[in-house]
């Protein structure tokens, strides 16, 4: 599964994560199915709202990562994984 992140900025110590997305791939690396939400940041203002396009107020009626912290470790459960863009 390869899953990517978009955060509020830039600082992995202050910043909250506000979506997250997994995509499942096949022994080919054919993409077989994803999934997907917008995360609530709970009140942490989007600053780098020019890099992904995601708003304060997309995000204001979304889960909090805790809300959907189950739903995404069932779905990535037992696949190796692969971070996007992630140090």
């Amino acid at each position: 599964a390869v899953i990517d992140t978009e955060t509020t900025g830039f600082n992995k110590r202050y910043d909250r994560i506000i979506e997250i997305a997994a995509v499942r791939a096949d022994a080919h690396f054919n993409p077989v199915d994803s999934w997907h939400t917008l995360l609530n940041p709970d009140g942490k203002a989007i600053k780098n709202s020019h890099i992904h396009g995601i708003t304060n107020d997309m995000v204001a009626t979304a889960p909090t990562f805790s809300e959907v912290y189950g739903d995404f470790t069932s779905y990535i459960d037992g696949m190796q994984l692969f971070a996007h863009n992630a140090p």
